[in-house]
């Protein structure tokens, strides 16, 4: 009885030791220093790319120097610059709470700062949102400009585009909008396109809810821009979320949902012109293009995700990110560089000449 008494107390024993010794080990493994702990799903990890990785990216470098061709070192670079309306004419969807003037104290000096950064860009070509088909009138308004008679026209191809080509000495202003072509496959009419999604039972695509949404996120976006720079604002609309956020309205606007497997008046409509006319502004930019050139793109923000999809798909262009020149720590060499000239800004009459804003 006292040999099976003894024998349970070296059991329970044992099992003190047991437990003891496995609270030490965890207290061990918990006090081993981060860098030897497994990193969590939250941490990036510096690690080379697998092996497999590694060759099917040298295998997709290797493609697209085929179509590079020899031309890989003189390809035009490209920094598109997405913008508001600083006199916010009302023609966008979003009628913005807050203008922007250019011509006030504080103005004045956020659009210098501006033009010195995009001035280190160097760029030698400008492209503006007009169409080459009005190319002499571009040519009248920009002489005009440099002349001083367009001194009190707050239009921001004036006062980014034209101002920063005039700095430069560049003899013209290029013009790359286009009009859109409309599928035939969409109602002519908003009378007909409202009566097309009632015969769908679909008319709740026509104030879609995720459309209210974008409405709500606008105006927020408002109250967040008022409280930036001009400099940060542009980082801001050019950021690649507010790009793709932005993009994402015209999949849930101007009744881009209405349709029903077979029919597509929805998706062949507004959204399909607007494509349409970012592909042709496109076209120009390609055709405008010249090697080596360094190409400096102004135009309204809605524009900027197809264009710049379509400059990162190029493999004859190279797209410089926005945040290259507007970013906290742009180029030193090139900043001192553009610091030293002196702006030329035309300071006599008021504006004789104003052509429309668009998108």
């Amino acid at each position: 009885m006292r040999q099976a008494g003894a024998s349970s107390v070296l059991h329970t024993l044992t099992l003190s030791l047991l437990v003891l010794f496995l609270a030490l080990t965890i207290s061990a493994c918990a006090s081993t220093p981060t860098s030897q702990q497994a990193p969590s799903s939250s941490t990036p990890t510096t690690s080379h790319p697998d092996p497999e990785s590694a060759m099917l990216a040298s295998h997709a470098r290797s493609l697209r120097s085929m179509i590079e061709g020899p031309e890989a070192g003189t390809r035009p670079q490209v920094l598109l610059l997405g913008i508001f309306h600083f006199e916010n004419p009302g023609l966008d969807a979003h009628k913005s709470k807050y203008t922007f003037d250019p011509f006030s104290e504080t103005g004045r000096a956020q659009v210098e700062e501006v033009l010195a950064r995009l001035n280190a860009f160097a760029p030698t070509k400008v492209l503006i949102e007009r169409s080459p088909q009005y190319q002499q009138d571009i040519d009248a308004w920009y002489d005009s400009y440099k002349e001083g008679k367009q001194s009190a026209n707050p239009n921001e191809i004036l006062t980014i585009g034209f101002a920063l080509a005039h700095r430069r000495a560049h003899p013209r202003v290029y013009g790359f909008d286009a009009r859109a072509e409309w599928l035939t496959t969409t109602p002519e009419t908003e009378e007909a396109f409202i009566a097309t999604a009632k015969a769908m039972n679909m008319e709740w695509t026509l104030d879609d809810p995720i459309d209210a949404r974008y409405m709500q996120m606008y105006k927020a976006s408002d109250e967040i821009e008022e409280s930036l720079t001009l400099r940060q604002r542009l980082r801001l609309i050019n950021n690649p979320d507010s790009l793709r956020l932005s993009h994402g309205a015209y999949l849930y606007s101007s009744g881009f949902r209405l349709s029903d497997g077979t029919a597509f008046p929805g998706p062949d409509g507004f959204t399909s012109a607007w494509h349409n006319r970012n592909l042709r502004m496109f076209a120009n930019i390609q055709r405008i293009a010249e090697p080596s050139d360094r190409i400096l793109i102004i135009v309204g923000a809605g524009h900027a995700p197809i264009l710049k999809h379509c400059i990162e798909s190029d493999p004859l262009m190279i797209l410089v990110p926005v945040d290259a020149y507007l970013g906290i720590n742009p180029p030193a060499a090139s900043l001192s560089e553009s610091s030293s000239q002196t702006a030329r800004s035309p300071t006599s009459s008021p504006a004789t000449q104003s052509m429309s804003s668009a998108d």
